[in-house]
């Protein structure tokens, strides 16, 4: 699963908006969670939700903040 990080993590230098950006953040963030990197996970989950709110999405705001909680309560 950690390849499938780096793919992601290879394209944001490319994203040519803060909604994209909040996805590959988001889906790096996954990709850790799954993977028992929790604070990694929890990390890029906070970048996704300050692109989400650069992008003024609601939902994606709420996905980021799910992520971060998952890490959080992994953490622990």
């Amino acid at each position: 699963m950690y390849e499938n990080s780096q793919v992601w993590e290879d394209k944001l230098p490319m994203s040519k908006s803060a909604l994209e950006s909040t996805w590959l953040y988001h889906e790096i963030g996954r990709c850790y969670l799954e993977t028992g990197r929790f604070e990694v996970a929890r990390e890029f989950g906070e970048k996704a939700s300050e692109a989400a709110e650069e992008a003024d999405d609601d939902e994606w705001k709420l996905h980021a903040g799910v992520l971060v909680s998952q890490a959080l309560g992994m953490e622990h």
